[in-house]
């Protein structure tokens, strides 16, 4: 049985911002950098908190990363998820 993978964008807290281990923001279909930033900001605004400046702030500080993914698109803390991201963003930094 083959599996079929699909371009999604996520948005990370590689660097570790916003907690203390990296997480995913924002996910989206396609290869679609403002859409996955967009996702993040609905995430981050959710707790309303922060003012929508601060929320705009957070978001555009996420590294943004294009991965194949299989199945829906992964939960925040989804360990395989950040793990491609992480290492998609290692591979554009060589």
């Amino acid at each position: 049985m083959s599996t079929t993978t699909r371009t999604i964008t996520v948005a990370i807290d590689s660097d570790c911002r916003l907690g203390s281990t990296p997480l995913i923001w924002g996910a989206v279909e396609g290869d679609d950098s403002d859409a996955a930033v967009a996702n993040a900001r609905e995430w981050i605004a959710e707790g309303g908190e922060l003012s929508p400046a601060q929320v705009q702030r957070r978001a555009e500080g996420l590294d943004v990363v294009t991965i194949q993914w299989e199945g829906a698109l992964p939960n925040g803390d989804n360990a395989k998820a950040i793990a491609l991201a992480l290492a998609g963003l290692a591979a554009e930094a060589d």
